[in-house]
């Protein structure tokens, strides 16, 4: 499967914000390691940059670090942003009910039928080694992340202060129908287990 990477960036201090995702294996369709290379998500402007690891420390700062929406988007169109009850956008829409199930299961169930939005979800957060950089932002459209964002408001709800975490890809592996093994990576959210923590394999390449 490659070498894992994470595409990442900084984020809102002076100039465009920046995102972070989780990013495919190496040699995929994605900027060399250490390039700042600008984007559009929506009609925000981003400065984006490859690192060489899998997992980064940061440092999240309450429950305002992580949001969830269901979004549905096409090419330089938006078709449906909400919160799972009433819509954000578009704009002829907002504050009406949005018409999504009430469970997350059914809300993927939906949108695997072509039917609905999928889940983003936004962490923003400061790198734990260099929080003078500013802050970034993660997104991912995992259904597996959107389902455990609750847990983690609740944790950074009881913090006192900043809580140190861990951003990293976890490989899983599933058997269809047919017996075929397929592999992938999705995006996991650790916090307050310090032993993750080690230092070794998360150097930004940057």
């Amino acid at each position: 499967m490659g070498t894992p990477r994470m595409l990442m960036a900084r984020a809102r201090r002076c100039g465009p914000a920046a995102r972070v995702m989780i990013a495919g294996p190496a040699g995929s369709s994605m900027p060399p390691p250490g390039v700042p290379q600008p984007a559009v998500i929506g009609d925000e402007p981003v400065i984006e940059v490859v690192t060489s690891c899998d997992r980064v420390p940061v440092l999240l700062h309450g429950r305002e670090a992580v949001s969830l929406q269901m979004v549905m988007r096409g090419p330089g169109e938006v078709f449906h942003v909400c919160k799972g009850d009433r819509f954000l956008e578009p704009d002829g829409t907002r504050g009406e009910r949005c018409g999504c199930p009430m469970s997350l299961a059914d809300r993927r169930s939906v949108a695997q039928a072509g039917r609905g939005p999928a889940p983003e979800v936004r962490i923003e957060f400061r790198l734990a080694d260099r929080p003078d950089m500013g802050v970034f932002f993660f997104l991912s459209n995992s259904w597996e992340l959107a389902d455990e964002v609750p847990a983690l408001i609740d944790a950074l709800d009881q913090a006192a202060a900043p809580m140190l975490g861990v951003l990293r890809c976890e490989l899983l592996h599933f058997t269809t129908g047919s017996g075929l093994v397929v592999s992938y990576r999705r995006p996991v959210v650790e916090i307050g287990r310090g032993q993750v923590l080690a230092r070794g394999a998360m150097r930004l390449a940057v």
